[in-house]
């Protein structure tokens, strides 16, 4: 009998310590991942077969045939009224505080672009400083190089009197990109760091929820485009995460209709637990993604103008930025910025929910939007002269939750030994 036991006690050692090595291995070789940036496009008559369709940075479609004049895309005076960055006052402009945008590749063209996308929209000018803390890459990349494009452009559209730095990671994997994060925290002391970029959550991630557990830097990362599907670092109970609708507004930028677009991301984390800040709101058991929402379809995207030319781009990577740059903006109105913003959102919404954003009731990603938070578009797109000006510590009044989670979550089967899933996959 003692023989026996000692050998199964052995036996389990031995399966333990191989399970540890083997997760220890999986998590480095996540870690070298490529990563793809939640970004779409439309296709147009010039692209003939693939016309009215839509391309993705992670299908590894080609991009869309640019133009060397402005499009059918939404330009930054009718974002910044739909949803009242134009009535924020004009000492809240994000003057004081730097966001960090953080890309893999970059683009060699991105001053270029950024002085004509500021000079067609009448947008102050700016210098952008460009930093490679692993040194600089050695190919391009023209869906990382639009990516930038986008993010710089937007991020100073909506926060113009903000400071922009890029951070460029010289390859897409995940070690590289976490690096420029924490270059960024560091070494930029960013106000706001911006990811538009994201992988499927996996186990082992909140291991490197520490990386965005800061007391004066906030994070902002996007849900994803794939729809009912839980990104990674937008799970992070420390990032806010953005998910995506479909807008449409008049010439001048009211908004007629804004419904859940359906490859917003989101889902209940099977890996990440339930925040406090979200309860009551979120009833199921794990962290629900996104946070909060913003224009993101393809068919209602904005131009962004990339390598000498035009195009209308979308995807969560288009709200990421943006948001972003509205807590620049409320950062500059003397609210400190950090890793509690959700605390400061979910707080706030549970007194003045109608009054700081929009809550979004209509459209589905795989999940219905309802009244309320929903696992398409969180707590709904900002009302931003709102936002901005919401209590740092908020009122403690519950929401009324529904009764059931809505919707119920069908039942995980994932599993770090890969019966049937595979955390590296790539899309």
């Amino acid at each position: 009998m003692g023989i026996l036991l000692k050998y199964k006690a052995f036996l389990l050692t031995y399966v333990l310590i191989s399970t540890i090595c083997s997760l220890s291995a999986q998590s480095h070789e996540f870690a070298q991942t490529s990563i793809k940036p939640p970004l779409q496009w439309k296709y147009g008559w010039r692209d003939e077969g693939r016309a009215n369709t839509i391309g993705t940075f992670r299908k590894n479609d080609p991009m869309p045939a640019a133009s060397g004049t402005i499009g059918s895309g939404y330009s930054p005076s009718q974002i910044a009224h739909a949803y009242g960055f134009d009535l924020i006052s004009t000492n809240g402009n994000g003057v004081g505080q730097t966001i960090a945008i953080i890309v893999a590749f970059g683009s060699p063209t991105l001053q270029q672009d950024l002085n004509a996308f500021c000079t067609q929209y009448s947008l102050p000018s700016t210098n952008v400083p460009i930093v490679y803390p692993s040194g600089k890459p050695r190919r391009s990349d023209s869906g990382w190089a639009s990516e930038t494009s986008l993010d710089v452009e937007w991020a100073h559209a909506m926060a113009p009197g903000a400071s922009i730095v890029v951070v460029v990671s010289a390859d897409d994997s995940i070690n590289s990109l976490l690096a420029s994060v924490n270059y960024a925290v560091t070494n930029v002391k960013a106000s706001v760091v911006s990811m538009s970029w994201g992988t499927p959550e996996f186990y082992g991630d909140r291991a490197y929820d520490s990386t965005f557990n800061n007391s004066s830097t906030a994070f902002v990362a996007a849900a994803g485009d794939n729809g009912a599907e839980v990104d990674w670092p937008a799970c992070s109970q420390y990032v806010l995460g953005v998910g995506g609708t479909s807008l449409k507004c008049t010439t001048n930028g009211t908004i007629t209709s804004e419904s859940g677009w359906g490859g917003s991301g989101g889902g209940v984390s099977a890996t990440e637990n339930l925040p406090a800040f979200q309860a009551g709101w979120n009833v199921n058991s794990g962290r629900g993604v996104p946070d909060v929402s913003y224009v993101a379809d393809p068919y209602t995207g904005v131009e962004v103008y990339c390598n000498g030319s035009w195009q209308v781009l979308g995807g969560t990577s288009l709200g990421t930025p943006q948001w972003a740059a509205l807590l620049a903006r409320r950062g500059s109105l003397g609210n400190p910025l950090n890793a509690s913003f959700g605390n400061v959102l979910y707080g706030n919404a549970s007194g003045s929910y109608a009054t700081d954003l929009r809550d979004i009731t209509s459209g589905n990603n795989g999940y219905p939007c309802v009244t309320g938070y929903d696992l398409v578009t969180g707590l709904g797109s900002p009302v931003a002269n709102q936002i901005v000006v919401m209590a740092q510590t908020p009122p403690h009044v519950a929401p009324t939750p529904p009764p059931t989670p809505s919707p119920t979550p069908a039942p995980i089967s994932r599993n770090p030994w890969g019966w049937g899933w595979n955390p590296w996959s790539r899309r």
